[in-house]
């Protein structure tokens, strides 16, 4: 296996913004062996930028120059809606069925999706490379699309969590009273592109040096990231702060959730109904 080394030509990079504000950035891409010669091919990588999160996706194309001879606005977008469709990683994809969803053999009757991250140096040089399965789906060739009547495989695309992402403490003083308030924010579902955070308020009494429990109230959920194989809703959430009673014990906060996932390609679905927890002591510290 011969080794091979990455040429990014920035000088021939586009900025290609999608209708909903976010930006795709595309550059061409030359792969060079350990000789010196060009693979053949035209080899074009493509960065979407939604907020301050990036994510690499490439594509590929058999003649030579294609990318820097077309890179064009309406040619970025199709490349791109090309490259983050899904894939059966055991079919060719031939010119003929360029732009469709392939169908699967006799013996496999799903199509598995999923999320690549490659990582590059300063260079352009390949440092990493992460391949995530996202879920399978039934899929049927008809006239170019897929057959809606066939049911999904599974939905795998994250799981309930409880990681903390701040605490933002204050400080409150109401007449005589002295209060510490914190409103942690965790994360209750993590996704590899996404996640659902909920946010707390939580009082704590302080007299005399000595903390009591005041106060625990749900204040809000976040959404945040995108799933790269479609859109998913949060469907329902039920979240129930339990404040603590004695101050060797700790509060907690649980929600009930459901999600509802739209594939890019595919029915609609619906995740089972799922429980997620934190719990904090007294001094703000999660412990759960």
């Amino acid at each position: 296996m011969e080794n091979v080394s990455q040429e990014i030509s920035w000088a021939d990079a586009k900025l290609y913004k999608k209708a909903d504000g976010n930006e795709i950035i595309a550059v061409p891409v030359d792969i060079k062996l350990n000789s010196g010669a060009k693979a053949n091919g035209s080899y074009l990588l493509m960065i979407s930028k939604t907020g301050n999160t990036y994510k690499p996706v490439t594509s590929f194309n058999e003649k030579k120059n294609y990318f820097v001879e077309n890179i064009v606005s309406a040619k970025i977008r199709d490349w791109y809606s090309d490259a983050i469709k899904p894939n059966n990683k055991n079919t060719v994809l031939n010119n003929t069925n360029k732009g469709k969803v392939m169908a699967v053999d006799e013996a496999m009757d799903c199509v598995a999706w999923y999320l690549t991250e490659t990582y590059y140096d300063e260079e352009g040089n390949v440092i990493q490379y992460y391949e995530h399965f996202m879920y399978e789906i039934r899929q049927t060739l008809i006239d170019g699309g897929t057959d809606p009547t066939e049911p999904p495989c599974n939905a795998s695309l994250g799981a309930p969590s409880s990681e903390q992402i701040s605490l933002n403490k204050t400080e409150e003083v109401v007449g005589i009273d002295t209060f510490d308030v914190a409103k942690p924010k965790w994360k209750f579902y993590n996704g590899l592109t996404f996640w659902f955070t909920s946010t707390e308020r939580i009082a704590v009494k302080v007299k005399s040096g000595v903390r009591s429990w005041h106060s625990m109230d749900h204040v809000k959920v976040d959404h945040v990231g995108i799933w790269a194989c479609g859109d998913v809703e949060l469907l329902s959430h039920k979240a129930t702060a339990h404040l603590a009673t004695a101050s060797n014990t700790d509060s907690y906060v649980d929600i009930d959730f459901r999600l509802k996932p739209q594939p890019l390609n595919g029915p609609s679905l619906l995740s089972p109904a799922e429980n997620s927890v934190a719990r904090w002591n007294i001094n703000f510290e999660k412990t759960y």
